[in-house]
């Protein structure tokens, strides 16, 4: 898999205020996978899962199933009393191919926390992109949350 995380430019993809830090080394994959099991205060971690890469935002892990081969890709969201999972990617492939996409679009270096000239358009270029991040992970749900998070907080200054 670190040979997959490796066609990126980076290990860090940002997308306004929210972004993505994948993890290029089965250690990093490991030491991170076995940090969560570990949290007492957030129980019910599934063995299986394998921490691919965590939301800079929130801290959110996203996950893939390590005994099924090219594993769906899922946000992991603790609700208090269970982990919750949302779906990103139907494989790890074109999770990666989405995060492509985000970077060829828009190859943001850090978080931005304030809108301004250098912000991805809310118009047609928004739509499309969302159209096309939904059409390489054939996973609708996540990316039009996350393109209506990115108009939220593009309305919001």
């Amino acid at each position: 898999m670190s040979n997959l995380f490796n066609t990126l430019s980076t290990s860090e993809i940002y997308f306004g205020p929210q972004g993505f830090k994948v993890f290029d080394s089965q250690e990093d994959i490991q030491t991170l996978t076995e940090a969560f099991k570990k949290r007492e205060e957030q129980p019910n971690w599934n063995d299986n899962w394998d921490v691919i890469a965590l939301d800079t935002e929130l801290g959110d892990p996203y996950v893939i199933d390590r005994t099924i081969i090219n594993s769906a890709v899922y946000t992991a969201i603790y609700t208090g009393v269970e982990w919750e999972l949302i779906l990103v990617s139907d494989s790890v492939y074109s999770f990666v191919e989405c995060l492509k996409e985000l970077l060829r679009v828009h190859s943001q270096k850090e978080p931005q926390f304030v809108p301004d000239d250098s912000s991805f358009p809310n118009d047609e270029s928004l739509t499309i992109l969302t159209r096309q991040l939904i059409a390489l992970s054939d996973c609708e749900e996540f990316w039009q949350n996350f393109s209506n998070s990115y108009v939220d907080w593009l309305e919001e200054e």
